[in-house]
């Protein structure tokens, strides 16, 4: 695997907050501006609630069915990107969260069949039962289950990769949790004995859990190294494990990269400001956000509707005559070629005649 530096994510899908806002405005403002006024469309903190409840449908997908970390982290990232230039008006998130994790589960290796995925994340996340037929399936309390087949997983999963421009490598967070743990036991930040390498233990735990819960939730991914996020996680973890406070760890961990600290400490503050828990109210309010944005959406950009795979079968369709196009142009070359050789030989076979009737 390349080195971050040199990564795409490092050089596509690393942005100051400033420039997630502005992109983000931009995307909010020209999907407003292609509807009319009527029904209001959603505003930026509408559609910020909307996509962060389907990061968090992604994560109850990982955790219900005791898949690995990266399987999630790579979904929401994917999720990320995907919405980073458009409006949850024009696409449905809920189907863009089935096509996160397809890419994901096949990008880190846990490779699911598409019909599997579909049944899974269904019954543990959606609360239905896998042999309930599509027509009877109840909608969920938020009003964001997804009628999708495998079929239309499956045919829409090309398109999916061609909007994050196939950029499927990720970094994240956990592999450098563990230089931290190295860097922590190392240093005896934590003291010597079964105690302090129970309390070193309990820290990275809980870090991980900060960054399961809250980095991969916020814009931290779209906006830090992957470094700077486990440090921020391990310095708001080892606070709320009793372990070392911020001055004692941060000479620790930051070393010889003190140009890292003040994107850290803006880290650490944004952590802090986060809470694990999901908000009470939070179904019923995406559950109405959800009406709102199906009385705005366009069809024609939901990749599960008819009217945009009545587009992607035009599409097709003229593709196909294109390469008829070309296929008929390449077998009149071909014809002329071989004409010309039949008659050039033809001139020879005339001139050899010639000389032998002389």
């Amino acid at each position: 695997m390349a080195l971050f530096e040199s990564s795409t994510q490092a050089k596509y899908w690393s942005l100051t907050p400033e420039d997630l806002s502005s992109v983000r405005e931009q995307a909010n403002r020209q999907a407003v501006q292609s509807r009319p006024p009527h029904p209001a469309p959603l505003s930026l903190e509408e559609e910020a609630i909307i996509r962060r409840h389907h990061e968090r449908r992604i994560l109850r997908f990982n955790r219900n069915n005791n898949l690995p970390d990266k399987l999630a982290a790579t979904a929401i990232t994917y999720f990320k990107r995907f919405f980073l230039h458009r409006s949850v008006m024009d696409y449905n998130p809920a189907a863009i969260t089935l096509l996160s994790l397809y890419a994901s589960s096949k990008v880190e290796e846990i490779v699911f069949d598409a019909q599997d995925l579909v049944a899974r994340f269904d019954a543990s996340v959606n609360g239905v039962a896998a042999d309930t037929p599509l027509s009877e399936q109840p909608m969920s309390a938020d009003g964001c289950s997804m009628r999708i087949t495998a079929d239309a997983l499956l045919s829409t999963e090309l398109w999916f990769l061609q909007q994050i421009s196939f950029h499927l490598i990720c970094y994240h967070p956990f592999k450098s949790l563990g230089i931290v743990r190295e860097k922590l036991h190392v240093a005896n930040v934590c003291g010597s004995g079964q105690k302090a390498d129970d309390l070193l233990a309990g820290i990275i735990l809980r870090a991980e859990h900060v960054v399961r819960r809250r980095a991969l939730l916020c814009d931290l991914p779209l906006s830090n190294l992957p470094a700077v996020i486990a440090v921020a996680a391990t310095i708001v973890g080892a606070k709320d494990a009793g372990g070392p406070d911020e001055k004692q760890l941060m000479p620790v961990l930051i070393g010889d990269n003190e140009h890292l600290t003040d994107r850290i400490c803006a880290a650490v503050d944004v952590l802090r400001s986060l809470s694990d828990r999901t908000p009470e109210n939070e179904a019923s309010q995406v559950a109405q956000l959800e009406k709102k944005r199906k009385a705005v959406q366009k069809n024609i950009n939901d990749p599960m509707s008819e009217e945009f795979k009545e587009m992607e079968r035009e599409q097709l369709r003229q593709e196909d005559e294109k390469e008829l196009e070309r296929l008929k142009i390449f077998q009149e070359k071909l014809k002329r070629r071989a004409e010309a050789m039949l008659g050039h030989d033809a001139v020879d076979a005339s001139n050899k005649k010639r000389k032998i009737e002389t």
